[in-house]
């Protein structure tokens, strides 16, 4: 794909999978971010569906079970013979424990990967508050959290796994004035934080990114609170930015 095709709206799309998954996909290319399968109420997909091709990329934004989903990521990188890009720690824990047939490989802020199809870049930034994890999953490498900034062609993606707001955003939309999408944590029932509160920071953080749109993730809600509390503001405070409809398993198409 040469570097000038992203932005034709026909050739990237992203579907929400449940909570943080997400797919990116243009011709040449299959992202996953934070992929997970097994417990994950939101996501209609099976293993099985992963196959060579299915996806040509993993990438985790850190270690929480919804984002790595307790090893789902590794056997999907595993079942594609897809490439697994985490931060390390989380990297060494997964190339220690899952890592057979897996190509693990560490990210840290900053990181930045050039490719022939589209380019990457992870910028750490603050953890919001997060439930204790369980007995299972406390020796999994929880920090460093961050996001994901993916360029394909001319089109640029935002992936956040989880966060507050914070001067990194910022310094994101001073270097990339157009981010055709953003992928932005909303909180609801279950996390350590209020209803308002969650609120706020992603209404703080898309302030300070102004995408031209944004697509909301959050563990299962299937009545949407979150969302529609959102959207009843989200139009007053920023007219020029699009709050795409929060749908599972439908690629929203990029123009």
């Amino acid at each position: 794909m040469r570097r000038d095709e992203g932005r034709s709206g026909r050739r990237v799309s992203v579907t929400w999978r449940g909570n943080a998954f997400f797919e990116i996909a243009s011709p040449a290319v299959r992202i996953a971010v934070d992929p997970w399968i097994r417990g994950n109420p939101g996501c209609s997909l099976d293993l099985r569906d992963f196959r060579p091709g299915r996806a040509t990329h993993v990438f985790l934004t850190h270690g929480h079970p919804g984002h790595w989903g307790r090893g789902d990521s590794a056997d999907i990188a595993a079942a594609c013979a897809a490439p697994l890009y985490a931060p390390e720690p989380l990297a060494e824990y997964i190339r220690r424990t899952r890592g057979a047939g897996v190509a693990v490989r560490e990210v840290g802020d900053g990181w930045t990967m050039h490719g022939d199809v589209f380019d990457a870049t992870y910028r750490v930034c603050p953890h919001p508050e997060a439930p204790a994890l369980s007995s299972e999953d406390a020796v999994v490498p929880c920090e460093p959290n961050g996001f994901y900034r993916f360029a394909l062609g001319e089109t640029t993606v935002i992936h956040v796994g989880d966060c507050v707001p914070d001067p990194v955003f910022r310094e994101l939309a001073a270097e990339c004035p157009r981010i055709d999408l953003a992928c932005l944590p909303l909180w609801g029932a279950g996390m350590a934080v209020s209803r308002e509160d969650a609120l706020r920071r992603f209404l703080e953080v898309v302030d300070m990114l102004r995408p031209a749109r944004v697509m909301c993730h959050n563990r299962f809600d299937p009545e949407r609170r979150a969302w529609n509390a959102v959207r009843d503001i989200f139009t007053r405070e920023f007219p020029r930015v699009v709050l795409l409809p929060q749908r599972l398993d439908e690629p929203e198409v990029l123009p």
